[in-house]
């Protein structure tokens, strides 16, 4: 049985995030984003089985828009403020996701929902092997499905994330090509992607999200068989 789901989200990497936790569980079906409830005129709630809304919006509070809801799906919020937890849960929400979140905690929110609509759990998903990445005087754990591309700027590396987040590693592209693991190749000399989010190529470029991102001369026979056997 397929839970078919809705984002409402003001923010692009939030709602490019949701959407990518979404694509990875076999039965939950994205079927529209928006930016805000006021974009959300040709939903059938009928049709709508769980709901994934902020709060702070720029066109309408998320729980208002609950509130004027006569047919209401399941839903999950997704906000970086937790003193609405009280008054969510007084609307009956599921549950309460406070930004960031990981695809852990995603997955517990899904499967109560899970447990509502009397279908399967969803098992837990083997975590990757994690990548430390020394950035802004922190360590980050950050799993490589989380990583668009990276792209080289001198002595620098900046990670390009899914979630829309950028970080800033000192360490030189050469260095770093020798410990990423396999969906991961260089393409230029500045670049290094993640075929997993290959979204189209040619001889000389590929697509990832709404990059264009150049193929080198020199690494475009490599890249060609790679990009190929995606």
């Amino acid at each position: 049985m397929s839970v078919n789901c809705v984002v409402i989200e003001d923010e692009q990497p939030a709602r490019e995030l949701l959407a990518n936790f979404i694509a990875k569980v076999h039965d939950l079906e994205l079927v529209g984003t928006y930016k805000g409830p006021l974009e959300v005129h040709d939903v059938s709630w009928t049709n709508v089985d769980l709901l994934f809304t902020d709060i702070e919006m720029s066109d309408m509070n998320g729980l208002s828009f609950l509130r004027t809801l006569t047919v209401k799906p399941f839903i999950i919020i997704t906000t970086a403020y937790s003193e609405y937890a009280i008054e969510g849960y007084e609307l009956d929400i599921v549950d309460y996701l406070v930004k960031p979140f990981p695809f852990d905690r995603f997955l517990t929110a899904v499967n109560k929902v899970k447990s509502r609509l009397g279908t399967k759990p969803i098992q837990a998903i083997p975590l990757e092997p994690t990548l430390l990445i020394q950035a802004d005087h922190k360590t980050y754990r950050i799993q490589p499905n989380d990583i668009l591309f990276i792209e080289g700027m001198r002595e620098y590396a900046r990670y390009h994330l899914s979630s829309g987040e950028k970080l800033m590693e000192l360490v030189a592209l050469k260095s770093l090509e020798a410990t990423l693991p396999p969906q991961f190749i260089r393409i230029h000399k500045s670049f290094i992607i993640n075929k997993h989010f290959v979204r189209a190529f040619e001889g000389v470029s590929v697509e990832i999200s709404d990059h264009k991102i150049p193929i080198g001369k020199n690494y475009r026979s490599s890249a060609k068989k790679f990009l190929s056997e995606i």
